[in-house]
């Protein structure tokens, strides 16, 4: 249970960052003498991202919201953007600590448009986020690109809110069959990518990214694993499949560290777009100690499916199905009205 130290300021700073009239567009809030349990307000101001950065620290775990305004189809819109620092100075085992709150947390700053996490405020500009937004709003047509990084990537952010009115007119397309890699093809000596960084990828499963990928190709998702559970093997090709959550869902097991990448189309006003999805499966029986080494490797895990427009972190399969995969997709491009519904004030 998170307790927030001088709550009523802290809540109503969040409100000023979402009204549109406030001069204030931007919040940071961190653990109060790095406590898990106590979160306090750090900094709030109204000079956009370069004031807000002088509020991260890279000796600390934070959370801030910025407001921004850009326009989409020749209107101007209200966009939110949420950051999570996490210090790269802050010890694996206060990492650990406080990952078990941080969904709590995020709550209080949901919805959002994009998310970023950072280690260091040098890992974020006003263009990355200029892109990113771009890029959710489907304004920005990179998403075939795969060279294109955000930073270190924004990593696991998951939010139930949903856009009523275009659920309305929305539809995702998911088909029924499944191709299943036999654990024999999988942990036999797969080959793997060459790569100056710690993280190996199977060969296998870095052809199957551009297969979800490709338009003209039946496959909308695969699944990758540490070979063996080790986080130490490479990161190999474990399924693939044209149908949707209850196919690729049947891989998250226990004591696994997984990656699945799932192309959506979604349909709004009759208009179909194309979006990727990552999603970082941490099983309920991996260790805290597992969990905070495994950490290190996403910047590199991110980078090699990159770029995507959502992501999710879960320990549960009850956290998504389709519907809340495609409502994220959906709030991600959100109108300016969407936005303002909220549930917390």
């Amino acid at each position: 249970m998170v307790n927030l130290v001088d709550k009523e300021k802290l809540l109503d700073s969040i409100k000023q960052v979402r009204d549109d009239h406030s001069n204030v567009n931007w919040v940071v809030l961190g653990h109060q003498d790095d406590s898990p349990e106590n979160l306090h307000l750090v900094g709030l101001g109204s000079n956009g991202l370069e004031e807000m950065k002088n509020s991260f620290s890279d000796e600390k775990v934070q959370y801030g919201l910025l407001r921004v305004t850009t326009k989409v189809d020749l209107s101007e819109t209200v966009k939110f953007v949420y950051i999570y620092n996490l210090g790269s100075n802050v010890k694996f085992m206060l990492k650990g600590r406080i990952g078990v709150v941080k969904g709590e947390i995020q709550k209080y700053f949901q919805p959002w448009h994009v998310a970023f996490e950072i280690e260091t405020s040098s890992e974020i500009s006003e263009q990355d986020i200029e892109r990113k937004v771009k890029e959710a709003a489907g304004t920005f047509d990179n998403v075939k690109n795969t060279d294109y990084i955000i930073g270190r990537q924004e990593r696991g952010y998951t939010t139930h809110s949903q856009n009523k009115e275009k659920e309305k007119n929305s539809k995702s397309t998911f088909e029924t069959k499944t191709n299943t890699i036999p654990n024999s093809t999988v942990n036999k000596n797969p080959q793997v990518s060459k790569q100056a960084t710690g993280v190996k990828f199977g060969d296998s499963l870095i052809q199957c990214i551009q297969e979800v990928r490709d338009d003209k190709s039946d496959t909308i998702w695969m699944v990758g694993s540490y070979e063996n559970d080790d986080i130490k093997n490479p990161v190999v090709l474990v399924g693939s499949g044209k149908g949707g959550y209850k196919e690729f869902s049947e891989f998250f097991k226990p004591e696994s560290l997984s990656y699945v990448f799932l192309r959506v189309i979604d349909k709004v006003d009759g208009n179909a777009t194309r979006k990727f999805v990552l999603v970082n499966w941490v099983g309920e029986n991996v260790s805290m100690m597992k969990k905070a080494k495994v950490s290190t490797n996403k910047g590199e895990v991110n980078e090699k499916f990159s770029p995507f427009h959502v992501d999710f972190t879960i320990s549960e399969k009850k956290e998504i199905n389709d519907d809340i995969i495609l409502a994220k997709v959906q709030a991600y491009s959100g109108s300016k009205s969407f936005v303002k519904e909220k549930s917390y004030f």
